[in-house]
């Protein structure tokens, strides 16, 4: 993440977004030690025809 980080701001960037599936706690825990916050929860539907 380190380096993803440095890559953005080196190109002028001041965020990185990410994803996790909801049912990955433990990297949920990870990301959150190293500073992200969930700014948004959502579901996937679907319906097959």
């Amino acid at each position: 993440m380190q380096m993803a980080e440095g890559w953005t701001k080196e190109r002028g960037g001041s965020l990185v977004a990410l994803r996790s599936n909801i049912l990955r706690k433990e990297t949920h825990i990870f990301y959150q030690r190293l500073g992200y916050e969930v700014t948004k929860t959502s579901l996937y539907f679907k319906k097959p025809l």
